[in-house]
């Protein structure tokens, strides 16, 4: 648990009037500001102010109730700083190497507006295949108009791949953040085998 001395408590007090009240932007210019020194959570200059208004002085630890909120405070900041350092882990593993319980951790999560986004599986693209794309474009819409059935005559299909380009599963794959983060895995189906399960459908079926 990190205490901060009263120098550290004024400074993020004026670094918070500074930032009109910001916490986020607060937060960003007391780690340029001042780089060695312990960093708060985002919290913890509205924290300061609020316990400023109510009770005239800085929580100092004596009182039962601010050690609770210092803790709170602490844990809150402890889970924020190991999902920014491992975007990619899992509730439990984070509660198990924070000591915090699941729920607590997630709960913590939700507030500070972070969600697990998933990951998008992409087909990697060599630089002549943007050419093809547009010029296939092209040519289909010029025989959509000759023949506007065409569609109905296509064989669309899906599939499904056994590769060697690696094991993915999307429901394990998860990047807690504030913003998504277009998290995206290139598949180079060009260069690999694979053995396919497919299906295809033809015409109107409804």
């Amino acid at each position: 648990m990190k205490l901060f001395t009263s120098e550290e408590k004024v400074d993020m007090i004026f670094v918070y009037r500074e930032c009109n009240n910001n916490s986020r932007k607060s937060l960003e210019l007391y780690r340029k500001r001042f780089p060695t020194r312990n960093q708060p959570s985002r919290m913890i200059f509205s924290h300061l102010v609020n316990c400023l208004k109510k009770t005239g002085h800085f929580p100092d630890g004596k009182h039962q109730s601010h050690m609770r909120n210092v803790t709170h405070i602490a844990a809150e900041e402890n889970v924020i700083t190991y999902f920014i350092a491992f975007p990619n882990t899992s509730l439990l593993k984070a509660s198990e190497d924070l000591g915090i319980p699941k729920k607590s951790v997630h709960r913590i999560l939700k507030r500070q507006n972070m969600f697990p986004y998933k990951i998008h599986i992409v087909q990697h693209l060599r630089a002549t295949d943007y050419d093809k794309r547009m010029n296939f474009i092209a040519w289909f819409k010029v025989i959509m108009e000759d023949d506007p059935s065409l569609i109905n005559k296509i064989l669309w299909t899906d599939e499904y791949k056994f590769q060697n380009n690696g094991i993915l599963n999307r429901q394990n794959s998860r990047y807690w953040s504030e913003k998504n983060p277009c998290w995206m895995r290139e598949s180079k189906f060009q260069v690999m085998w694979s053995i396919n399960v497919w299906c295809g459908i033809i015409g109107d079926t409804r």
